[in-house]
């Protein structure tokens, strides 16, 4: 799936004014140098060398996110839950085993500051690479790295 630039362009101009440039970039350039550990399609997975990951996860997982289940634990139904941190919208939380988890999709969006459309263009199964970078472009390309965003400084970003 390679998305159209303009996709992501021509839509009615989104508020990026709370997007965590940093985690962002630095999400992007993990899946780059690490692509052996990177695999769209799923948001998380044993792999020999570590957990496989999406973009939502790897952007968790950077920012120290605690994961409530190993990869393999529970299987497919728990392994993309993580305990609650202050932040989380715990309206939407799952309940499972008794505690409430927030997704790894839910999280991920708050703390690199996406909006439903921004998330679903990094998010989505079948983006290549290209389709991430085209994307990350779009988005910091109308949002510039600052010190003093709320999204900025929400989260260390552990490369």
């Amino acid at each position: 799936m390679t998305l159209a630039s303009h996709d992501i362009d021509d839509r009615e101009t989104p508020d990026r004014s709370h997007v965590n440039v940093d985690l962002l970039t630095a999400t992007l350039n993990h899946i780059e140098t690490h692509m052996d550990l990177w695999w769209q399609e799923d948001h998380r997975g044993p792999g020999p060398d570590g957990d496989i990951l999406d973009f939502a996860a790897r952007a968790v997982d950077l920012a120290n996110g605690r994961w409530a289940y190993g990869p393999i634990q529970r299987g497919p139904a728990t392994q993309n839950y993580l305990h609650p941190e202050p932040g989380d919208d715990m309206t939407r939380a799952v309940i499972i085993d008794g505690r409430p988890l927030i997704s790894v999709w839910e999280r991920a969006r708050r703390i690199l500051g996406l909006d439903q459309e921004d998330a679903v263009e990094l998010f989505h199964p079948m983006a290549e690479l290209e389709d991430l970078r085209e994307t990350v472009t779009a988005i910091t390309a109308a949002r510039p790295a600052t010190a003093d965003s709320d999204a900025d400084t929400a989260h260390n970003v552990t490369p």
